[in-house]
């Protein structure tokens, strides 16, 4: 992500011209037959706010409060319909998850999760890279990706230092492997939650707000786990026995311990409250559906357990240590913009609808219903996959989710079925550096070259392609009323 200096880049500077020069055409330029001026409009600020979202001449977040600004002046709602959409619960939901894990990585619990994995999997080269990518795509389901791959890389780099000295051709394939197995795990893992990356919030946050379908926490999971214990397997086949075959040992440069450079200590009183929370949380979330049928717990939501759990951390001590589990100059330090984003892009998609934009453009779309629904399926996750390889991934689905809904109008598919192929695609990006975070992180450690992560990325995004594809068609109508 840019650094927003007061030199703005020349990109940026581009962007935030095209925007402008796109969104004033709009105000002059008479609209296409069939769609009202108010459409018209709307279309040409969904234009200013993809390529801002692209280019970034602003942060992301002040680009998503756009339509608090825009729509009441276009006629296209008063400003308390375009301001409820930044209220709505999965913005609190992953406002509570924000909070949960920045409890998580303050008291070294993910630590404790991740050195669990690998002392079970052991020390030998493949099981050395599914360990680490269990460990990563696990914790990527409840604290942010870049901060799953943060944490694991540390430990990835004392394990290739250590085989350092041995076959040089073999400790490379091995060190390619491990490290863009972390990244492509952690990338996979936030599919699992609701809470693990922003597209699966902003999915639940549209379908709530534009089609009345409630999204829960365990009804994702029914979805996205599967997709996550199918993928990183088949991941780390990839890698470790196609792309990058490893030798089955590696000799040693050194005597250390790689698993040993993750162990904790003790487990403390603080840790062991976080980790009383989290659990409480996760089994909460998945135990929703049944606790609704309790006529006292019949009001019960996920947004409302992750908030519950959230203030408990401000409320109970960390143990001997003079202060509660969690604090707010710790708090505020949250990716708020994500939460900005998430009500900017559901703003945006219950105008389109309210203009008559989203039906006009399905009109578009309705010779595509000859095409067979899955060939529709691919074709969609594999535009989603080469957008993100260039642009926010939140971004991507926060502009395509009412594109998808005019796609379903036009071609009689489940707005469900198509929604989720967008959201899960959005995290499949393995090719390009600049695509994701963790794959950045392990481009800067000096060990992966572009081409290196181009050759692992094209069979990964070729996999993405089928298997979110084939996930949305078969486990997609389960979360539809």
């Amino acid at each position: 992500m840019p650094d927003h200096t007061p030199m703005m880049a020349r990109s940026a500077l581009a962007g935030l011209i095209a925007g402008l020069a796109v969104f004033s055409a709009a105000l002059v330029i008479p609209p296409p037959a069939g769609l009202t001026v108010t459409g018209w409009q709307t279309l040409g600020l969904a234009l200013v706010m993809a390529i801002w979202w692209s280019t970034e001449p602003v942060p992301i977040g002040i680009t998503a409060l756009l339509p608090m600004i825009v729509l009441p002046i276009l006629g296209n709602g008063d400003i308390a319909a375009a301001a409820a959409p930044y209220g709505n619960p999965l913005v609190f939901l992953f406002l509570g998850g924000f909070m949960l894990a920045m409890a998580v990585q303050r008291w070294g619990l993910h630590r404790r999760l991740a050195w669990q994995v690998l002392r079970l999997v052991g020390t030998r080269p493949a099981r050395l890279v599914l360990g680490v990518m269990v460990a990563v795509g696990f914790l990527s389901m409840w604290i942010s990706n870049t901060a799953a791959a943060l944490l694991m890389l540390p430990v990835a780099l004392s394990v290739i230092a250590v085989t350092e000295g041995g076959d040089a051709p073999a400790q490379r394939r091995f060190a390619l492997a491990l490290l863009l197995g972390l990244a492509y795990a952690a990338n996979i893992g936030g599919v699992g939650t609701l809470i693990g990356t922003p597209p699966n919030a902003l999915l639940a946050g549209y379908l709530a707000e534009s089609h009345g379908i409630d999204l829960s926490f365990a009804l994702w999971a029914a979805v996205g786990v599967p997709l996550v214990a199918v993928f990183l397997p088949l991941g780390w086949w990839v890698l470790v026995r196609l792309v990058f075959p490893v030798a089955p040992e590696l000799s040693s440069g050194g005597t250390a311990d790689p698993v040993a450079a993750l162990k904790p200590g003790r487990i403390g009183p603080a840790e062991r409250r976080v980790a009383l929370v989290f659990a409480a949380a996760a089994l909460l979330w998945i135990a929703r559906p049944l606790l609704n049928r309790l006529p006292v717990l019949e009001g019960l939501s996920d947004a409302g357990i992750a908030l519950g759990c959230a203030l408990a951390l401000f409320l109970i001590p960390a143990g001997q240590e003079r202060r509660f589990l969690l604090i707010w100059d710790e708090a505020k330090t949250i990716p708020w913009q994500v939460l900005l984003l998430f009500g900017g892009g559901l703003s945006l998609a219950a105008a389109m609808e309210r203009s008559g934009l989203a039906e006009w453009i399905g009109a578009g779309f309705a010779d595509l219903g000859a095409v067979p629904p899955i060939v529709l399926l691919l074709a969609l996750s594999a535009t989603v996959i080469l957008l993100t390889e260039l642009v926010s991934n939140t971004a991507v689905v926060a502009a395509l989710l009412p594109i998808t809904a005019a796609i379903a109008a036009g071609t009689g598919m489940d707005v469900v079925v198509l929604s989720a192929a967008v959201a899960m695609a959005a995290s499949c990006a393995f090719m390009l550096p600049a695509a994701t975070p963790p794959n950045a992180l392990v481009f800067a450690s000096g060990h992966v070259t572009v081409a290196m992560m181009m050759r692992a990325g094209v069979v990964m995004n070729v996999l993405s392609v089928g298997l979110v594809s084939l996930t949305a068609w078969v486990l997609g109508p389960l979360v539809a009323p």
